[in-house]
């Protein structure tokens, strides 16, 4: 279509219309006319029905517009004349100022959703170290399984055993203890006659430790009977 005919444009008819009864003349449907303009249907579909709020903004409206007018052989000039009065009746701002605005409304919420991943992930950072602190500032479990406390025998020497960490450092009576791979140990100690005090530390390297303690009567009127000495 390569000649422009003009048109009075009566105060009624809106710039919608005289798309659709132009484009209606030649015979096409909207989607035949939405490929041979080179915008995309939905946007012209907008433009004959006079939705300038869903396209893009502003200047996508006078320019798709103007590209879908001269296709259809009608003057622009006289259409975006009144595109400019409508946009105005409708307080709908037609400066480039307008279309920044709307670009920055869809940039922000990326922004925020990044602004709210990268918190996230330094929180779980923040709350992992924070559980590794803690992990390595306690100290490790204790577990004393033989002899009980307070416990009596006749014989010179008894035999400690307990589970641990397997990378703990134990101490029996301030003597280092090797820890099994499975985490026990086994510690032989010698009686004296009467009360005999067992101490037990353990700890990480970086750690706090902690002590348990046992008592073992060694009664030498006591032949082969084992007893719970009870605590005072």
């Amino acid at each position: 279509m390569k000649a422009f005919y003009s048109k009075a444009i009566e105060q009624k008819e809106t710039i919608g219309e005289i798309l659709m009864r132009a484009r209606e003349r030649a015979h096409l449907t909207r989607a035949q006319a939405a490929c041979a303009a080179g915008v995309q249907e939905h946007y012209l579909a907008a433009l004959e029905e006079n939705r300038w709020r869903d396209l893009p903004g502003v200047l996508y409206v006078r320019r798709y517009l103007e590209q879908y007018a001269n296709y259809l052989g009608v003057a622009p000039k006289t259409l975006l004349a009144q595109l400019k009065i409508q946009l105005v009746h409708d307080h709908w701002s037609n400066t480039p100022k307008s279309q920044s605005c709307t670009r920055a409304h869809f940039v922000v919420w990326p922004q925020r959703l990044r602004r709210i991943a990268m918190a996230a992930v330094l929180l779980a950072i923040v709350g992992y170290l924070g559980m590794q602190l803690i992990a390595l500032t306690n100290p490790p479990p204790l577990a004393v399984d033989y002899p009980p406390d307070g416990f009596v025998t006749h014989l010179e020497s008894i035999t400690v055993s307990g589970s641990t960490e397997p990378e703990a450092r134990l101490m029996v009576n301030n003597e280092a203890v090797t820890v099994r791979a499975d985490g026990t140990f086994s510690a032989s100690l010698t009686l004296a006659k009467g009360v005999n005090y067992i101490h037990l530390s353990v700890a990480r390297r970086f750690g706090r430790e902690r002590i348990l303690e046992r008592r073992v009567v060694r009664d030498g009127a006591t032949s082969g009977v084992y007893r719970v000495l009870p605590r005072p």
